[in-house]
């Protein structure tokens, strides 16, 4: 039941996201899907490792090789897809407790946060990273 939810809040938050992007109409309800899958495998992966890391690296992997994918089949820039659909995983939280600590002068968890919320954000760099270079070597041309 966990999982539906989650698909849901995926789904609603790339949706609002994907008409913020002003991407086409006809991919919209393609990016939502893709946003909400990203949202349960995050999810799915915080009940086997505590790694925050990890988790996102695994999440926007999933959601970037899908993005690459639908780019390639509807003939439209991966940018269009990508972008909107990781945007739930992006730790919101994490950087307005960050910044929240550090104005109040708490460093040791201005430190806490702060090192979780650049893992987390390095967890989606890397995964939008290796999902295009994975897609750039299949789909190079041979000599």
């Amino acid at each position: 039941m966990i999982l539906l939810q989650r698909f849901a809040l995926g789904f609603i938050a790339t949706f609002g996201f994907s008409h913020f992007f002003k991407a086409p109409k006809n991919i919209i309800f393609k990016n939502s899907c893709v946003g909400g899958l990203g949202l349960v495998v995050f999810s799915t992966l915080q009940f086997v490792m505590q790694s925050p890391l990890v988790n996102t690296l695994v999440a926007s992997l999933v959601v970037s090789l899908f993005g690459e994918f639908l780019a390639r089949k509807l003939h439209i820039p991966a940018t269009t897809v990508i972008y909107p659909s990781i945007t739930p995983l992006v730790p919101g939280a994490g950087m307005y407790y960050t910044m929240y600590n550090l104005v109040n002068k708490d460093f040791m968890s201005f430190i806490a946060t702060g090192t979780e919320t650049f893992m987390i954000a390095s967890g989606l760099a890397l995964g939008i990273i290796t999902s295009s270079v994975i897609t750039k070597i299949i789909i190079a041309p041979r000599p």
